[in-house]
């Protein structure tokens, strides 16, 4: 038996030989090492010269649970093997009672090298082997000491420090609000507004409509003919004298105005057409359209201004 502990490097699970291992078994570095670690105890307990007669790489796989391993050390020259069984290299350099009479002779000095170094250092290198902790309290009672009051200090005669006010930072002006656009006069919409006494802000979009409808008749309706058609509103919508108002709705101009050019045309029945009082209203329009045409002396389809002629003739 050669001992309770063995040797091995601080930096191993990155040495290119534990690397290689790793690749040709399929297994990450640190199950590498524990097997090294094993295998190293098997001969360190069991060898004395670094042979173990009647071993094979089959007793080291089956040792560790590990299939492949013994080889992989073979192959990167941790281990051989031959008839009489396997063999661990330079076994007396990091195992055996020698080689670990050498580590510990080696650490002994170190040890005892430490000791006389601190005995001969000078104050300055003293300092920087004291305790963390030492130097805490050293420096704790530093700030008590400065952070204590002085005696006969009153806070009358301590001046508090004058901080300096802070710059006022400018102030944003506010932005101009930009004013709005003004429309562009377009004389037949305003016309139309203006028959049907709506505010263009609130139906301009309504308005806009039947300024399209009535600039895309052949020919174009103008501002004087909308103007017309709302003075003789009666005339061409004798439901809006029933209802008394004296201006057409916007729906109504787009619909009725073409009757300023065919007055020969018939009259629209207002809603619940054919009771009496809506033909009574009828009839009463069609009158006051023929004392139009005999009073203007406008066209005069119905033969009114030779009424009576025919009659003294005969």
């Amino acid at each position: 038996m050669a001992g309770d502990w063995i040797k091995m490097r601080t930096e191993l699970r990155t040495h290119p030989k534990v690397v290689r291992m790793s690749s040709a078994t399929g297994s990450d570095k640190l199950r590498v090492v524990g097997g090294l670690h094993s295998t190293w105890c098997l001969f360190d307990v069991h060898s004395t010269d670094g042979k173990l007669e009647g071993y094979s790489p089959a007793d080291i796989d089956e040792h560790l649970g590990f299939p492949g391993f013994a080889a992989a050390m073979i192959a990167v020259g941790w281990l051989a093997f031959d008839e009489k069984g396997l063999q661990m290299p330079d076994f007396e350099s990091h195992n055996g009672s020698s080689a670990k009479r050498r580590a510990e002779d080696s650490a002994r000095k170190a040890s005892e090298r430490r000791r006389q170094s601190v005995r001969k250092v000078s104050g300055t290198d003293a300092d920087k082997l004291r305790t963390r902790e030492e130097k805490r309290r050293e420096e704790k009672s530093k700030e008590d000491s400065v952070s204590a009051k002085p005696e006969n200090v009153t806070p009358e005669t301590v001046a508090e420090p004058v901080k300096p006010e802070p710059e006022p930072k400018p102030k944003r002006e506010p932005k101009p609000k930009a004013e709005p656009k003004p429309r562009e006069r377009d004389p037949l919409f305003d016309a139309i507004a203006e028959a049907a006494e709506v505010d263009p802000k609130t139906a301009g979009s309504h308005i806009g409509k039947i300024r399209k409808l009535l600039a895309e008749a052949d020919p174009p309706y103008t501002p004087e003919d909308v103007a017309t058609f709302k003075r003789d509103l009666w005339i061409h919508c004798s439901w809006a004298r029933d209802q008394g108002r004296t201006r057409p709705e916007l729906g109504e101009i787009g619909k009725w105005i073409g009757r300023i050019r065919a007055p020969a045309q018939p009259m629209p029945r207002p809603p619940g057409r054919g009771s009496p009082d809506d033909r009574t209203a009828r009839l009463h329009a069609e009158g006051q359209r023929a004392l139009e045409i005999l009073a203007n002396g406008l066209p005069d389809p119905f033969g009114i201004n030779n009424y009576g002629t025919d009659a003294n003739a005969s």
